[in-house]
């Protein structure tokens, strides 16, 4: 188990079983968990006959110093992977970094990227469960965009989350601009929101994804697994259009 900490939030790390748990809990007396299960890692490559997916099974390597954890890890012998976890002790935040290397001696085409913190949104037959139901997401910047239609906001419920399909942004080479129907939804940063009521504080966690060379932006994604729908937040998602629907 390896552990980092500042003033606002501690991380607890865990390889076992072929995955990385992670726990990302307020300090302090509060304890309150925004997450606590196994990291996501995939990565598909693809050439023109086939497409390989990696990253069902990680073992790294771990190395901790006093406010920074280091995971490295190859895979199929093709990526090395170094994926690094930052808290500075008088900051309020932690930073999340993946370095991702083509260890072969030509070119990839890297055909989707997800890689993320998760949360557990329903049972195995789809019910919400009580703990993450009032629960809310919130778009930051920009609850209302200039595309959206009359009374939307980029504001929803894990019940939301569900029953409406999220939407990737696409432009072509004449600059033409759309969304596709996706079960990702971007944002430069999403605020997870939890009520308070019967002796609790009202919460909020703000996940962003920066990059000082482009425009990126963070991705909440869906994902139906053997014991329920989970959400995807934080890491890294890049995905291509053949995957919009799945």
């Amino acid at each position: 188990m390896h552990d980092i900490a500042n003033r606002a939030l501690r991380l607890s790390l865990e390889v076992r079983d072929g995955g990385v748990r992670v726990a990302l809990r307020e300090a302090g007396d509060s304890g309150v968990a925004w997450v606590d299960a196994a990291y996501r890692y995939r990565f598909r490559i693809e050439d023109d006959a086939h497409a390989i997916e990696l990253g069902r099974r990680v073992e790294p390597r771990v190395t901790g110093e006093a406010h920074r954890v280091t995971l490295a890890f190859e895979l199929g012998g093709v990526l090395g992977i170094e994926h690094r976890f930052d808290a500075p002790a008088e900051a309020r935040w932690v930073e999340e970094r993946l370095v991702v290397t083509n260890l072969s001696a030509r070119p990839i085409t890297l055909g989707a990227i997800e890689c993320g913190l998760r949360v557990r949104l329903t049972d195995e037959v789809g019910r919400v469960l009580p703990e993450v139901a009032r629960d809310r997401f919130a778009a930051v910047p920009f609850l209302v965009r200039a595309t959206d239609p009359p009374g939307h906001r980029n504001e929803f419920t894990p019940a939301q989350l569900l029953a409406t399909p999220g939407g990737e942004p696409r432009m072509n080479g004449d600059l033409a601009f759309g969304v596709v129907p996706s079960r990702h939804r971007t944002s430069e940063a999403w605020a997870w929101l939890r009520p308070g009521g019967e002796g609790a504080t009202a919460r909020g966690l703000c996940v962003m994804k920066f990059r000082q060379g482009a425009m990126e932006w963070a991705a909440l994604s869906t994902q139906a697994e053997a014991d329920g729908v989970w959400l995807r937040l934080g890491g890294a998602c890049v995905v291509t259009l053949y995957e919009a629907t799945a």
